[in-house]
């Protein structure tokens, strides 16, 4: 349980994890193909 807590402990710590995981390569907007800095749902 502390090596969980340790990399998913915060809500920004399980983003980010999260969003490593399914965009390795950085986010890409799949209608724009820009990084869209805000892919929650946010304008760019």
């Amino acid at each position: 349980m502390p090596e969980f807590q340790k990399r998913y402990g915060t809500e920004d710590q399980c983003e980010a994890v999260v969003m490593a995981m399914r965009w390795p390569e950085g986010y890409r907007c799949p209608v724009c193909s820009d990084d869209c800095r805000n892919a929650r749902g946010g304008s760019s």
